[in-house]
């Protein structure tokens, strides 16, 4: 999976989402992002709407984490622009297997232990997306696509 390039015209099925295969990273690069995603965890302002801070803020598309956790949705709520194209990092931190899903975004993806995958969402309209992990009954999080004020 090296060198896997995200192509530059999305059209049909693939408009929908693009998704890299989940990949075992060292233990310093997962350290980083979740370091990283930690910080984000708080609100950017974008003109007068509170928005999740991306990861990296200067990227040309903006990658949002999700961390699975033994049972935990870290952050449990993003908030993301909407009609933006934006990837979705996801990292399972914990000690057992993970379902990230989402039947509104159609997003799937297992993820072992120290697993993770970033997966491309199209722009999406204003309003609220659902997200979970299948394999940890009740445990949600929502996705909430606002647009930035004029």
């Amino acid at each position: 999976m090296i060198g896997l390039k995200e192509p530059d015209n999305f059209d049909g099925e693939m408009a929908m989402l693009w998704s890299s295969s989940a990949m075992v990273r060292s233990a310093k690069g997962m350290a980083t992002l979740v370091a990283l995603a930690a910080m984000g965890l708080g609100a950017a302002q974008a003109e007068g709407v509170d928005f999740t801070a991306p990861v990296d803020p200067a990227a040309a598309v903006p990658t949002y984490a999700i961390e699975l956790k033994d049972g935990e949705l870290l952050p449990p709520t993003l908030v993301v622009p909407a009609k933006t194209r934006f990837r979705l990092h996801v990292t399972n931190t914990g000690t057992k297997p993970s379902e990230f899903e989402s039947n509104q975004l159609r997003l799937e993806e297992v993820l072992f232990m120290g697993m993770e995958a970033t997966m491309m969402v199209t722009p999406l309209d204003p309003g609220d997306y659902d997200y979970f992990d299948e394999f940890q009954p009740g445990v949600m999080g929502k996705l909430t696509a606002k647009e930035a004020a004029p």
